[in-house]
């Protein structure tokens, strides 16, 4: 009977592999159903994504279901301000790697120097941020549209504007997690930021999902059939074995014993 039963395991058990993921949304017809919408009060307009509730206390967030290692982005920022993305994030976006478009308390209403025009990393941990890190300033023009560039491999954090690289971050603290979308612009919660409101079009994500898949439902039928094979294949291998040993016993009595028993703990 052991060879059955490791004969069906083969037939039924596969292992668990990374699934392949290449998401893209342009949001003409509504926003995918795998958006989170965490928090913010996410919606579409005009072909776009925007959180309707922008916020900075606690962090806006719309997450994807895959978990990420090595990935890249591709995303159009509308009218940028504050805003960001979220990269390695846990499920709940209160801890991961935040990439900040514009910011330095744009949302909040500062105007000039460093605001609305930077791009830099924050690392979130229990929904506080961190410093900025891999600060570049002067890169964007608040209210202008830019396509954003993502590239995350191994501990590196890569980003490009318009196709051209701006700035990247080293950091070990998150192995994998979840991408989404962080909006704060304009804030109507907790500042007075004015402006037309960031949102984004024509996102995509392709790289691998790390997460363990779900098991395949296997069809009853399939199963019985897969069973009544396996039964039928030991069935004839036995009956073949029982030939033999009748053969066998004819000759010696002894030996057909011994023989039995082999078959018996090999079957």
């Amino acid at each position: 009977m052991k060879r059955l039963v490791i004969c069906m395991a083969a037939i039924v058990s596969f292992p668990a592999q990374a699934a392949v993921v290449d998401f893209s949304d342009n949001f003409d017809a509504g926003s995918s159903p795998l958006w989170s919408n965490l928090r913010g009060n996410w919606t579409t307009s005009a072909g776009s994504y925007l959180a309707a509730i922008p916020n900075n206390h606690p962090l806006t967030a719309t997450l994807l279901p895959f978990e990420m290692t090595d990935y890249k982005i591709t995303v159009d920022a509308l009218a940028v301000g504050d805003s960001g993305i979220w990269l390695r994030s846990d499920l709940n976006a209160q801890n991961g790697i935040l990439l900040v478009l514009g910011g330095m308390g744009y949302g909040q209403g500062l105007r000039g120097g460093d605001s609305g025009n930077s791009v830099y990393f924050h690392v979130v941990s229990n929904g506080a941020t961190s410093p900025a890190y891999g600060f570049v300033r002067r890169i964007l023009s608040p209210g202008s549209n830019y396509q954003i560039g993502v590239d995350v491999t191994g501990n590196t954090y890569s980003v490009s504007v318009n196709g051209t690289l701006v700035t990247s971050f080293v950091n070990d603290q998150f192995a994998s997690g979840y991408v989404g979308l962080n909006d704060n612009q304009p804030n109507r919660t907790t500042g007075s930021g004015s402006g037309a409101p960031t949102s984004y079009d024509n996102f995509r994500l392709q790289g691998s999902d790390t997460s363990p898949p779900a098991p395949s439902p296997v069809p009853r039928s399939s199963i019985w059939s897969m069973l009544i094979a396996g039964f039928g294949l030991v069935g004839a291998s036995m009956r073949k074995r029982r030939i033999m040993i009748a053969a066998d016993h004819s000759a010696a009595s002894a030996s057909s014993s011994s023989a039995c028993w082999r078959a018996h703990i090999s079957a």
